[in-house]
């Protein structure tokens, strides 16, 4: 999720056998960076942060709380300071209906702002360290699907949503959910993936994750980008 609030910044599957990650995760455990709330909120999210673990690791990322928000307009954020840059927090709203992938979803901004140096960005066409995955982005069918309809639309409203899905900062913190649903094999993640396949942009019909053999190429390339980082072997 990407916006603005007073606060600061925020970067706002078909049931068959998944490939779950062949390589051991190396690094520091991501999980250790997220604090979770407690209670029952707190272990309903746990299982992702252990999916995370099975597939990588990274290096030394500043600790964050995830806190409870009802009134957020999205299921989660990944919220900064305005005036610093430096990461904040966690939101996530309670009564969201797939809080699990949502906040694999925000960790895979924190990740490419607190993990790889403020400043990154996956915008840039000469940010090298994203060029295979950029490539396999808009090689997929789903990327030419949204790109066409927001391009022929006639309603701007919606014209103006899919072209925010189709920044890079959000394909790549969609596609690092769904990677995380594939290579760890986390039932959940995975029919939230699915539930996603199914929804709806503006209460029109367009699913905006990947079919299962859409993504594979896409996700191969996130396994190199992360043994090239050295969070997985």
């Amino acid at each position: 999720m990407l916006g603005t609030t007073g606060r600061g910044v925020h970067f706002g599957l078909v049931r068959n056998r998944a490939r779950v990650s062949e390589r051991r995760p190396l690094g520091i455990p991501v999980s250790r960076a997220i604090l979770l709330p407690p209670g029952p909120l707190g272990v309903e999210l746990q299982p992702a942060l252990e999916a995370i673990d099975r597939v990588h690791g990274a290096g030394p990322l500043p600790r964050l709380a995830v806190m409870p928000d009802p009134t957020l307009g999205a299921d989660a954020s990944y919220e900064v300071i305005r005036a610093t840059g430096e990461p904040y927090q966690f939101a996530v709203n309670p009564d969201g209906q797939q809080l699990a992938l949502s906040l694999v979803h925000e960790i895979g901004h924190f990740l490419v702002h607190a993990g790889l140096g403020f400043t990154r960005s996956l915008v840039d066409p000469e940010d090298l360290l994203f060029e295979a995955w950029r490539n396999a982005i808009k090689r997929s069918e789903r990327f030419a699907t949204l790109t066409t309809i927001a391009n022929l639309t006639s309603n701007s409203d919606l014209s103006a949503r899919l072209r925010y899905e189709l920044r890079y900062a959000e394909l790549w913190a969609r596609s690092y959910a769904q990677y995380i649903a594939l290579r760890s094999g986390d039932e959940k993640l995975r029919m939230q993936v699915a539930q996603r396949r199914l929804g709806t942009v503006g209460g029109i019909p367009i699913p905006i994750q990947w079919g299962e053999s859409d993504f594979a190429a896409i996700a191969n390339t996130i396994d190199d980008l992360l043994r090239g980082l050295g969070w997985t072997e």
